[in-house]
């Protein structure tokens, strides 16, 4: 039996290689597609059902400030795994949770807090002490925005007024 190095078989034939795919990207990318369905499908039966179990954002796109000992309890499910996916990508240099911007249309299925729809993050993480002060975390954006004479006007529902920093924020935001 011939030993082959397994660089040298995922090379192209044109190199030399087998043209065989790697089963690591493989699984990435099968995992990836399994955001972007959570995003898209958003009236799915599947996605309900996962909604109601981890919550509104169902953890996508918010592992990164888990702690190390929670990750690894994580690991073996198959939900967590694509949770944990965006983590892994970002170490190779790939920002998952960046790749999908969500549209908001009307904006009653997009998350004002937990889905990237204004920036390159969830305003929970570019805003964390307003989102600290919210009563209801799983405001949809139709929530919070409403247009009057083409100018937006927002209404906030707050746990105390914002004051110092926090004002700031809100001044950002707004």
């Amino acid at each position: 039996m011939a030993w082959v190095k397994w660089s040298q078989i995922l090379l192209p034939y044109d190199f030399g290689g087998l043209n065989v795919c790697s089963l690591k990207l493989k699984n990435y990318s099968l995992l990836a597609k399994w955001w972007w369905r959570f995003l898209t499908n958003e009236n799915a039966f599947w996605v309900r059902v996962i909604k109601s179990i981890y919550g509104h954002s169902s953890g996508l796109g918010c592992v990164a400030s888990l702690p190390e000992n929670k990750l690894k309890k994580l690991s073996g499910r198959t939900w967590s795994n694509i949770i944990i996916l965006d983590q892994t990508l970002t170490k190779l240099g790939f920002n998952l949770s960046n790749a999908f911007v969500k549209y908001v249309g009307k904006g009653l299925d997009t998350s004002f807090w937990s889905d990237v729809w204004l920036g390159d993050s969830p305003l929970k993480v570019t805003y964390p002490r307003l989102y600290r002060l919210e009563l209801n975390k799983d405001a949809a954006v139709a929530n919070r925005i409403s247009f009057d004479a083409g100018a937006a006007v927002f209404s906030w529902s707050w746990s105390t007024q914002p004051r110092w920093r926090t004002n700031d924020e809100l001044v950002k935001l707004t």
